[in-house]
């Protein structure tokens, strides 16, 4: 599948091999693959919270923010396993 210009779907779409987007690809549901899920750009999405579920990727500020806390908490201590 090679598209070079603007298409709009206003329902269920079935690529059965690679697809080829020239351009941007904006999709408002979910895209459901067995396969890979490759970039050349990057990829853009909401914020992730902590709500999200355990698989899902997560958004840079959320790490750093992550970071930021344990950074930001010296009194945090970590106790060695006694096994």
């Amino acid at each position: 599948l090679e598209i070079n210009d603007d298409v709009v779907v206003h329902g269920y779409i079935d690529v059965d091999g690679d697809g080829d987007f020239g351009g941007d690809l904006n999709v408002g549901g979910d895209i459901n693959g067995a396969g890979d899920l490759n970039l050349d750009g990057k990829g853009y999405s909401d914020e992730t919270v902590d709500a999200d579920p355990d698989n899902t990727l997560t958004t840079k500020g959320f790490v750093e923010d992550l970071i930021e806390d344990v950074i930001d908490e010296p009194y945090i201590t970590w106790a060695a396993s006694s096994s």
